[in-house]
């Protein structure tokens, strides 16, 4: 039988039966030749180089083992989909912190822009103070210089009212002297 006819019996390639008659040379000496350019094996050569029958405990651990594979293939898929699933989620959180950090920095922006306007306005009204205690200042001087003014009116009002007063015995007197005047100058008569 040649290797071909053999790897057709048998159902398997014919790579794997010149590794087997490789491995078992030995063993196979003297049992294949060569004719038209193909391998020909005797039947000694057939029995070596057949396969074992199928072995229920092997064919059941490679079920289970298949059945192994198929399972893990499934939690591959399933750890797949979920990591497919946690990406996104990751995604969609790394958009809304980018989004956040975004809203943080438009906010550190107004809080600066706000503390600026703060210090303007707290300069503004630093200023402002100043000139209030300037006028304060002038007011308090105004008001001292008021009350001296108001104790010269006074004075100068007493002084005024003495005068009129003098003014008014002053004009008495003189209405006295007046009506005095007019009185004939008389001397007593002697009558007698």
């Amino acid at each position: 039988m040649t290797v071909k006819e053999f790897c057709k019996k048998y159902q398997i390639s014919q790579q794997a039966v010149y590794a087997k008659i490789k491995r078992k040379s030995a063993q196979l000496d003297g049992h294949f030749t060569k004719s038209g350019g193909q391998l020909v094996i005797d039947e000694f050569a057939e029995k070596i180089l057949a396969p074992r029958p199928p072995d229920y405990f092997l064919l059941e651990k490679n079920k289970n083992l298949q059945e192994a594979l198929n399972k893990k293939d499934t939690e591959l898929y399933n750890l797949k989909y979920e990591c497919d699933r946690k990406m996104k989620k990751y995604e969609d959180l790394k958009n809304e912190l980018a989004e956040k950090n975004q809203k943080i920095e438009n906010l550190q922006t107004d809080i600066a822009e706000k503390s600026s306007e703060i210090e303007n306005f707290t300069n503004q009204l630093a200023e402002k103070n100043l000139k209030i205690a300037d006028y304060e200042k002038s007011a308090a001087a105004l008001s001292e210089e008021n009350l001296k003014l108001s104790e010269t009116v006074r004075l100068l009002t007493d002084e005024i009212l003495n005068r009129d007063k003098k003014i008014e015995e002053l004009q008495n007197r003189n209405a006295e002297l007046e009506v005095a005047a007019k009185k004939p100058f008389g001397f007593p008569s002697k009558r007698g």
